[in-house]
């Protein structure tokens, strides 16, 4: 009998929790001005991230035409035509290789007329 008096008093005791469950809206309501930041701040980070992955995404495209152009003109000795064809396309890759071809040959290297000058005045 004590057993059971003891039951009842603690089933009487503790209230039943009701489970409370809230939407997203009513629970970004009762955050406040936070998160209206937080919702602004994510939407700029989106952004960034959308536009550095279109750009980079852009500016891994290569034109075939245009590798194979270079590479022909690389093999036949024609660097300035190369040059010139680097400096009227527009990509990171056309950059590089305009570089890198300054950087190996020297402007004067495939004109004639400079290796003759250089040897008439004594300059190696």
């Amino acid at each position: 009998m004590l057993y059971t008096l003891l039951q009842t008093d603690i089933a009487q005791a503790v209230p039943v929790q009701q489970e409370m469950s809230y939407s997203l809206i009513e629970m970004a309501a009762k955050g406040g001005a936070l998160m209206w930041v937080l919702l602004a701040l994510s939407l700029i980070a989106i952004y960034i991230f959308g536009k550095k992955w279109w750009i980079i995404r852009q500016a891994g495209k290569i034109d075939k035409d245009f590798m194979n152009d270079i590479r022909d003109y690389i093999h036949d000795g024609k660097i300035k035509s190369a040059r010139t064809l680097c400096s009227k396309y527009d990509a990171p890759v056309a950059r590089m290789v305009e570089a890198e071809s300054i950087e190996v040959v020297p402007d004067d290297a495939d004109d004639p007329d400079a290796a003759t000058d250089a040897d008439a005045t004594g300059e190696a």
